[in-house]
């Protein structure tokens, strides 16, 4: 992956410090382009605290560990959009699900 100039950050150090870990990943988005994209499949969540896609994760972030580090990314001069994908609507349990990862990403967004 180094010789691609791909950066892989574990979900282990997400969990220790969101933000450290998004500032590595953003410092390895900006020097290698003049902007970046971020995507963000909600796979990546852990499914208990937010069921929304396809594939459950049981060791996933939670979405405050998931906002901290979209926020950092955010605030790059270089960054250039978002995409979000894989929610599945057939896996919310309750009305709440969707309007919660709404409102962590808007906050994300925001700064």
């Amino acid at each position: 992956m180094a010789e691609l100039g791909l950066a892989y950050v574990p979900a282990d150090e997400v969990h220790a410090d969101p933000v450290a870990a998004a500032r590595r990943a953003r410092a390895v988005a900006e020097a290698a382009a003049e902007t970046f994209v971020v995507h963000f499949d909600v796979d990546v969540l852990r499914f208990v605290d937010a069921p929304l896609a396809d594939v459950p994760e049981p060791f996933g972030l939670d979405l405050a560990e998931a906002a901290a580090t979209l926020a950092e990314l955010v605030t790059s001069p270089r960054f250039a959009g978002l995409s979000v994908t894989e929610i599945n609507p057939d896996h919310l349990p309750d009305g709440e699900a969707l309007p919660a990862f709404v409102r962590a990403l808007a906050g994300a967004l925001a700064g």
